[in-house]
């Protein structure tokens, strides 16, 4: 399952490209619209062509944006949404004293998104580099953007057609498209161990929303470069990994209808063509998260309970804990419990279950990530941050205490 738990809702853990310069020619001249995003909050400001200036605040949602258009002595709600590169913008009259929207009072306008001198991560027509950048998780790049990741020295480049980011709290590079159908991926890795790889690219894809894509067929060896294919009812999916000079790697992927298939194949050859390696670059970070988890132990709870008026009643807990312990191997342990009684019958059931293998730490952009290596041969890595009071683990909250299973 290598790619399943990143492309697991790649498309809601991204939000659209909002971010451009945009116009709307009218009969009294050109009105303008800059808008700038990180993450899923938009900033903006409109500039109509008799001069009056508007600031824009807004929260985004798939393909669309809702938000407020405030001026100098007004202020109106505002709705947005992309169509490829047009931009449905609808403003509607706000009571002042109750808030209520007069949505059947409003207007509706379609600006075009502009090329300008401030666009300076779009693509340009000849789909040449047109800026290089660092990595950071909750930032978006449009294409033609190169992607530079010194942790793992790789820098890749955003494929026309496409927009990218890394999610915050997610381990991976994710792309979608304006016009194509389908989902991207890219991995980089600053240590490589082919053979995890190798056995990974060869089990099944979950890619949630009930589309499980199969292996297709066997590996294909080209120097340097590791093919996989994949299908599964009308998705096919293709991986391409790309072996560096210092024991780094990148590895490829993109999913979607059977008939892109061989636009997804290109596709992989065109962004492999890009890559650029160098020695990666040790991260201060991960020291000092080393420090916080060596010998340690990082646990999670869960419970829940409802009861009904009848006196009926089911709750259950779990709990999972993880052992980092000071000599790289850990231990991962899980167990739950579930009871219920409904008034006549009551029951409990409870399981448990361990793994094993070696964990280390490595660095994507600027989150850290907790690579469990199973004895299995199976891969996970979880993005691991702190807020100031919690340690989180992939978002959740984890309590850190000391282990009692290390040596």
């Amino acid at each position: 399952m290598l790619l399943s738990c990143w492309l697991v809702g790649a498309t809601a853990g991204m939000a659209q490209d909002f971010a451009g310069h945009y116009e709307l020619s009218s009969n009294v001249g050109i009105h303008r619209l800059e808008l700038q995003q990180t993450g899923d909050r938009l900033l903006g400001t409109l500039i109509t062509a008799n001069g009056h200036r508007y600031r824009l605040e807004a929260q985004i949602e798939g393909n669309g944006a809702t938000g407020f258009l405030m001026g100098d002595q007004s202020r109106e709600a505002v709705e947005l949404y992309l169509e490829g590169l047009q931009l449905k913008v609808g403003i509607y009259p706000i009571d002042p004293q109750s808030g209520h929207i007069f949505f059947d009072q409003g207007q509706q306008f379609a600006f075009n998104r502009v090329a300008g001198e401030e666009a300076g991560s779009m693509a340009s027509p000849s789909g040449e580099v047109s800026s290089e950048v660092t990595l950071r998780a909750g930032h978006q790049y449009a294409a033609g953007t190169r992607v530079q990741v010194p942790s793992a020295g790789v820098s890749f480049v955003v494929p026309a057609g496409w927009i990218g980011g890394m999610p915050r709290g997610r381990p991976a590079f994710l792309m979608g498209s304006h016009t194509y159908a389908g989902v991207g991926m890219v991995m980089p890795y600053g240590s490589y161990d082919p053979e995890q790889i190798r056995q990974g690219l060869q089990e099944p894809q979950d890619l949630g929303e009930g589309v499980i894509l199969m292996p297709r067929g066997t590996l294909r060896q080209e120097g340097s470069h590791t093919w996989m294919e994949y299908a599964g009812g009308p998705y096919v999916g293709h991986a391409l990994v790309v072996a560096g000079p210092h024991q780094n790697a990148v590895l490829f992927f993109f999913a979607g209808p059977a008939e892109q298939s061989a636009y997804f194949r290109q596709l992989l050859q065109t962004m492999a063509a890009a890559v650029r390696f160098d020695a990666p670059r040790q991260d201060q970070a991960l020291q000092q998260w080393h420090q916080l988890l060596a010998g340690m132990m990082l646990k999670k709870l869960d419970s829940y309970y409802s009861g009904g008026f009848d006196g009926s009643y089911v709750g259950g807990s779990s709990e999972q804990t993880l052992h980092l312990c000071s000599d790289g191997i850990f231990a991962y342990f899980s167990s739950s419990s579930v009871a219920g009684d409904a008034g006549l019958v009551g029951g409990y059931s409870g399981g448990t279950g361990g793994e094993t293998g070696r964990w280390e730490l490595q660095a994507l952009g600027d989150q850290v990530l907790l690579v469990l290596k199973y004895n299995t041969g199976q891969q996970s890595q979880h993005v691991v941050s702190y807020d100031g009071q919690r340690t989180m683990l992939d978002g959740s909250r984890v309590y850190r205490v000391q282990s009692d299973r290390c040596q």
